[in-house]
């Protein structure tokens, strides 16, 4: 988690999925893609502990299980931010039979989210239409130009939640913008940033860049030996750390 922060508030081009998971912290905006559907698919929403995901991960693909048949098979695929958004859009029944975005129907959930905001409705419609356009003709751009290649899941799941994400964030109207400081301030730890931050990066990030985080042989994130992080010392025998 701490190394995929680190990577995106390295490159200003990418989106920070976290800001846009959490809009609802600054934006009384529309919820159709909810923290908890993001957390079943293996995202970082506020599922539970650490221990209780971890059961619920192992528990994804068996028979009767919470994630059993194609949500397990989206969870199976790890963490990763393409497969997790695909996974969300299934989920959530927003997938067509052929496995392309149906958009038709994320038009219906919106319109339903929006029916008592008028405004939102107009906001709501408007992105979807640049962003369907936008997955639609203009190509994923990979931090990695191998990445492309690679790749178990499609790019337009992610791009397309990010770009309407984005668009309801920078787009709300003023009495919608809820906070200047988002709630849940880590203690201890480095403050998060505040909503006007978080909106001045999104202003500058495009939802076609995709970062794609190192994984090692079992398909897990990249570690130092034994969980070590960048720049921790190693240590002796003792404890005693080595310079």
């Amino acid at each position: 988690m701490e190394a995929m922060m680190k990577a995106f508030d390295a490159e200003p081009r990418a989106c920070n999925p976290m800001f846009l998971i959490n809009a609802k912290d600054c934006v009384n905006l529309p919820v159709v893609f909810s923290k908890e559907v993001f957390g079943k698919c293996g995202g970082h929403g506020k599922h539970g502990p650490k221990k209780d995901r971890r059961r619920k991960t192992r528990d994804a693909g068996s028979e009767g299980g919470p994630g059993s048949s194609e949500e397990g098979k989206d969870r199976s695929k790890g963490c990763d931010s393409l497969c997790v958004a695909q996974c969300a859009l299934n989920i959530t029944n927003h997938l067509d039979a052929n496995g392309n975005i149906n958009f038709e129907a994320i038009k219906a959930s919106y319109a339903q989210q929006t029916a008592n905001s008028p405004e939102w409705a107009k906001i709501a419609e408007d992105a979807i239409t640049a962003c369907m356009d936008n997955v639609t003709n203009q190509p994923p751009i990979y931090a990695n130009a191998s990445a492309n290649n690679t790749q178990k899941c499609s790019d337009k799941p992610i791009r397309f939640i990010t770009c309407i994400q984005r668009q309801f964030v920078l787009n709300a109207p003023p009495g919608e913008q809820v906070a200047t400081t988002p709630s849940g301030q880590p203690n201890p730890g480095p403050p998060l940033p505040t909503c006007e931050e978080r909106k001045t990066k999104l202003q500058n990030c495009d939802p076609n860049f995709i970062i794609q985080m190192p994984k090692g042989k079992n398909g897990k994130l990249q570690k130092g030996p034994k969980g070590r992080r960048n720049g921790d010392k190693l240590k002796g025998k003792k404890g005693r750390k080595l310079n």
